[in-house]
């Protein structure tokens, strides 16, 4: 059982990528997510902060909040920026059986 802890300030986050179906816990702060459906999936190494938007492919965002749990699902492209001064989560890729 492998838990990723994650600590960040105001702008930082995650670039696009994708991976296994994921829960992610915020405990503290808030969060904006991007996603993008599997057959628009995109990997990534610009940051998110500087991320340009993708015109043809249809991004769904949500804001995670301290207390809110995020779930995405295998495959599909997602990537995160702070928007609070500090943000404190913790997430785990599910095993599949």
């Amino acid at each position: 059982e492998n838990y990723q802890l994650s600590v960040g300030g105001h702008l930082s986050g995650a670039p696009y990528h994708h991976h296994r179906a994921a829960w992610n816990a915020l405990v503290i702060g808030e969060r904006e997510w991007s996603f993008l459906r599997p057959r628009d999936a995109v990997y990534s190494r610009v940051m998110s902060k500087a991320m340009p938007r993708y015109s043809r492919r249809i991004e769904l965002k949500c804001t995670q909040r301290a207390g809110d749990l995020v779930f995405v699902p295998e495959g599909w492209s997602h990537r995160t920026l702070t928007t609070s001064q500090l943000v404190i989560g913790l997430s785990q890729e599910i095993e599949q059986a």
